[in-house]
């Protein structure tokens, strides 16, 4: 169960979709886990009822009573334990869907660049044409 419980805080950590099963799961272990230290202290009470170094009981129906009660919880304990056998606790979200944005085909204050450069290749005039000048100014877009 622990292991459970490890897997499902990883996973609640980074962001993931816990199933509901899981959830519901979770839920009543911790129902459980509550009504079971009620138990552990009551535990303390139904000791000192007991006589002869805990072999024989004042109040033979409480003793009764509350051992119903703890074989119950262990019962309900196990079944948890066999339930909670799960192979995935959690898938990834699913990421938003990112739309298109259409690009304009030419940016404007490149055409007059582009066309010399172009003219240039056309005509034949040069065999290898350089393009220079700082970063930013868009000489790889001229290219695409």
């Amino acid at each position: 169960m622990e292991e459970e419980f490890l897997e499902f805080h990883v996973a609640f950590e980074r962001g993931r979709l816990i199933f509901f099963r899981v959830q519901g799961w979770l839920s009543r272990v911790e129902a459980v886990e509550a009504e079971v230290g009620e138990l552990t202290r009551d535990t303390s009470q139904e000791i000192e009822k007991l006589c002869l170094g805990g072999y024989c009981s004042k109040n033979c129906k409480s003793s009764y009573k509350f051992g119903k009660k703890v074989s119950k919880k262990l019962q309900l304990v196990a079944t948890l334990i066999d339930d909670g056998d799960f192979a995935v606790v959690a898938e990834k979200v699913p990421q938003p869907a990112v739309d298109k944005r259409p690009l304009q085909p030419t940016i404007i204050g490149l055409e007059s660049t582009f066309d010399k450069v172009w003219r240039c290749l056309v005509e034949g005039q040069f065999g290898i044409i350089g393009l220079y000048g700082m970063g930013g100014v868009g000489k790889t877009t001229l290219l695409f």
